[in-house]
Parts: C-alpha cells; sequence; structure tokens
C-alpha cells in the first residue's frame, strides 16, 4: 500500500484534547515500540503486567521525538528527564486512542463508502464478495479481514480480524491515498468491546448470525449479543442489515433507531430482502431475490446453502448503497469464491473439485453437506487430514462425519507438524465404522492425485483442510504447498496453467 507523508505540530494535534506540549514536528503515531519509530509520537500506555514506561525507552531509542504517557504529570517530568524528549501525561478517558488515531490520520472514514460486517459466521465471505460486486460495480473497493488487507489482488496477511484504533486509521488513511473509494471489514465482537472501531464513520453495518463462540472473553451469550448489537446502536450508522433468520435478530430489529434498519432473510417473503426458490448444480447456486418491490433472478458460480443468505446480505448490502438491483443483478454472476473457501478449481468438462480450509468436525459437516447439495447423479469424495501437535478427540470424530456423508474417503496429511504422520491418520481411522470405502495415502500431492484419478465427470470432490494456505508444515518447517496446484496438475495432466 501507499505510503503516507504526514507531518503535525505535536501542539496542534493535541490542543483539541486540552493536551499542551512544545511545537515538535512529529510524522507518526505508535504504540508498538518494535516498529520504526522516527520522527513518531510515541503512546506509551500502562497495562495488567506492565507499565507504561517499560517500552518507552526502546522507542526514543527507535527515533521516537515524543512520548505520549499514560499517568500522572510527575510521571511523565521523570520520565522526560531520564529520556530527554518531551513527554505529556496523558488518561484514555480524556482522550481515547482512537480520537488521537482519527485526528492524525485526519478522519479518513469520512473520506470513503465505509461498511462494516459482523457476526459469528460469514463475515470473511460477506466481506470479500461485497469488495468483489462494489469492484464490479466501478468502485475501487478494498478490504480490512482475517485473510487479508488491501485490494483483493494484493492482500496482505493481518494478526487480528479488526486491528488496533492506529493501525486501523493508518490502514484506512493509506488505502485512501492509494485510491480506494469502498472498503469493507470485518468487525469483531472483540474490537466493538474495546473501542478499536471507535471514530470510524460506517455507512452501512450488517449483521450475519451469532452463535457460540469467544465466551472465553465475553463470559456469556447475553455478553455477547450485546457487544454486537452496540455496533448498531452507539456509532450512528445511517444504514443497518439484519439476518432475520437468526434467533438473535429481534433483540437488533426491535430496537428503538432513526438509521434505515432493513432485515434479510432466506426462508421468509415477509423480509426487506427476501431470497427464495434456490436451485444447486455442480456450477453453483441460482436465486430469486425480492427488494423494494423489485424482482431479480441470481446465477452464482458458489457453492453452499450458507452462500444463499451471504449473497442476500452483500445484494441488500449494495441496493442500500444506491446501485439499482439490475445492474447488481448483471454484476453478482461474476462474483468468485474466497480463496480456499468452497472454491471450485476445476471447469465444467471435469469432475467438480473443490478446495476447502474445513479442518474441524462442525466444518467438515457443513462442507460436505454443502456439496451434497450441489451433487447431481454422482458421488461425494472426501479427502482430508489432521493437524498435528493439535486437538487429538477431533480426529476420529471427522472420521465418522466423512463416512455419514461421503461416498468414498481418503485421508491423508495435513500439517503434521512435529507428530508421525501415520500415527495421526491411525487415530483417524479409529472413527471409522467400516461401511464406506476409505484409503489411506501419507504423501497428500500422491492422495489428491489418486482421488481425482479415481473421479467421474459427475462426482464432486472436496479437498479438505488447508484452503488458502500454501504450505505444509513439517516438524517445524513450512514446505510449500497448495493443494489447488496439486489439484489442477492432477486434472489437468501435470499443467497448472
Amino acid at each position: 500500500m501507499t505510503q503516507l507523508s504526514l507531518q503535525w505540530n505535536l501542539n496542534e494535534l493535541l490542543m483539541p484534547f486540552g493536551l499542551r506540549s512544545s511545537d515538535v514536528s512529529v510524522t507518526r503515531l505508535s504504540q508498538d515500540s518494535r516498529e520504526d519509530q522516527s520522527g513518531s509520537l510515541f503512546v506509551a500506555r500502562s497495562g495488567a503486567n506492565y507499565s507504561a514506561c517499560d517500552f518507552a525507552e526502546q522507542a526514543v531509542t527507535k527515533g521516537a521525538k515524543a512520548v505520549l504517557l499514560q499517568g500522572t504529570v510527575a510521571d511523565a517530568s521523570q520520565l522526560a528527564e531520564k529520556l530527554n524528549v518531551e513527554v505529556i501525561a496523558w488518561q484514555p478517558e480524556i482522550c481515547s486512542l482512537a480520537q488521537l488515531a482519527d485526528r492524525f490520520y485526519r478522519s479518513p472514514s469520512r473520506s470513503m463508502t465505509l461498511v462494516g460486517i459482523t457476526g459469528t459466521n460469514g463475515k470473511t465471505s460477506c466481506a470479500h464478495f461485497l469488495v468483489q460486486l462494489l469492484s464490479l460495480l466501478g468502485r475501487r473497493a478494498a478490504m480490512l479481514g482475517t485473510i487479508g488487507i488491501g485490494f483483493l489482488d494484493d492482500l496482505k496477511v493481518s494478526s487480528h480480524t479488526t486491528l488496533d484504533p492506529i493501525a486501523l486509521q493508518r490502514t484506512l488513511a493509506e488505502l485512501l491515498k492509494a485510491g480506494a473509494d469502498s472498503v469493507v471489514m470485518e468487525v469483531s465482537s472483540h474490537a466493538i468491546d474495546q473501542g478499536r472501531i471507535d471514530q470510524l464513520a460506517f455507512d452501512l453495518v450488517a449483521y450475519t448470525n451469532l452463535s457460540r463462540d469467544h465466551l472465553d472473553y465475553h463470559g456469556s451469550m447475553e455478553a455477547y449479543a450485546a457487544a454486537k448489537a452496540k455496533l448498531f446502536d452507539a456509532y450512528g450508522v445511517p444504514l443497518q442489515l439484519v439476518n432475520a433468520d437468526d434467533e438473535y435478530a429481534a433483540t437488533l430489529l426491535n430496537r428503538p433507531t432513526d438509521a434505515r434498519r432493513l432485515s434479510f432473510s432466506t426462508t421468509s417473503k415477509s423480509a426487506d430482502v427476501a431470497s427464495f426458490d434456490p436451485k444447486f448444480s455442480a456450477k453453483g447456486l441460482s436465486f430469486t431475490l425480492e427488494m423494494m418491490d423489485q424482482t431479480i433472478r441470481v446465477d452464482a458460480p458458489l457453492m453452499g446453502s450458507f452462500n444463499l443468505s451471504n449473497l442476500t446480505l452483500v445484494i441488500g448490502a449494495a441496493a442500500m448503497l444506491g446501485y439499482d438491483l439490475s445492474d447488481v443483478e448483471r454484476s453478482v454472476s461474476k462474483v468468485q469464491p474466497v480463496p480456499g473457501r468452497m472454491e471450485v478449481v476445476s471447469n465444467a468438462t471435469e469432475p467438480c473439485v473443490i478446495v476447502d480450509y474445513a479442518h474441524t468436525p462442525d466444518a467438515l459437516e457443513k462442507a460436505l453437506t454443502a456439496c451434497r447439495e450441489h451433487l447431481a447423479g454422482g458421488e461425494l469424495l472426501t479427502l482430508f487430514g489432521c493437524g498435528g501437535d493439535r486437538d487429538r478427540g477431533k480426529r476420529p470424530m471427522m472420521a465418522a462425519i466423512a463416512e455419514q456423508l461421503a461416498d468414498r474417503i481418503w485421508v491423508t496429511s495435513d500439517n503434521p507438524r512435529t507428530e508421525n504422520p501415520q500415527a495421526i491418520i491411525d487415530e483417524v481411522m479409529q472413527g471409522f465404522a467400516g461401511v464406506k470405502p476409505v484409503f489411506e495415502v501419507i504423501g497428500r500431492a500422491d492422495a489428491i492425485d489418486q482421488i481425482i484419478a479415481q473421479a467421474s465427470v459427475n462426482d464432486i470432490v472436496l479437498i479438505a483442510g488447508k484452503g488458502h494456505e500454501d504450505y505444509q508444515e513439517i516438524n517445524g518447517e513450512r514446505l510449500p504447498f497448495s493443494d489447488q496446484k496439486q489439484a489442477l496438475s492432477a486434472l489437468r495432466g501435470g499443467v497448472t496453467l
């Protein structure tokens, strides 16, 4: 992404927050002492296990021009004398990190269309699909989420679903400078609860669903739901879209609001955005959608009934942003799967080969069920493995699910790490009842070659576990490996182009 070139007079930057400093010039804002601090204002925060002063010295050594210290005036004076730089006492209750970052980066979210998507499942797919659709409709759209940050042709790896306030504002400013006029971001419950998205000017927020997750953090489903609801209540977002099929939807739809809040559904025609009459084939899915007294027929090369809900959200969001449904109808047919998520890598004359990242019992069950929906006359073949040095209890569980839902099964290696690959496979095999053909092939490449060689043109082959990963982790080393490339090689006689 484009590098920013910003410069602030520190006193001018801090004045709106009631803080005073000298007229030193700063060109960066940072709270991570591991970063290059040249010309920066370093924000030194205190935590449960560390003092605000702990990292300030390291930051100054790396070039920080000033320090914003969470502490008293006396603390700041003492640190300034020690480090020989300006140190300003600060408390986040007076000026939050989000407020400071928004001002420093000149409120980039107010100069773009910003969409936030929250929910337990579906955030990544919905964000990716909406960015694709907006791009097809002529926008320069980017995304922020678990699979990366930036424009879809140049996504950078992200360590969190939602970045910290400084990194978030910096990233939006960089995207704006690079030409983005629209950004779609996943919004986690942690980010909402911790105020990481405060100061963002969302144009539209959408809710996918809520299921048991993150209870180690929130403590209860009620607290988890309340965190999600805050996105719809506390930020003054003018456009809101809610999945009426979810059991927690009523808590959002029935809340008083000045926003334009619409519902979407794949089970009820009374919703504001309603999808029905779905058809599934090896080529993808099609369905009818009604919204604002208009009806369109949607055809998309996507697999699984869950993508019916995802696309309903995406189409509803695009229409709420002002796009004509007839234009959306033409463009949505070109939306492609998220890399490694029910991704079809074959063409219409070959067996339908799907790569998916499913690596848990629940995810494998959903992926196989989705494949069954699209099966027409052939068999469902699947290949999977279980990661080494991870939950061993799921190994026989995944075997039982595969045997229940697939017709033929290949068990292979999937990041064995420090474990013996054969030992992992042996534990997987304990879950089979012996009622379906099962093949053990340690080498993942060999297993992919074999399963595709045995597939007929009417079959569906699900290669599960790695998704978008481009490596196989063995004994602490990540060796290059791609399920997609290996599948294409097997389909086309070693030619992957």
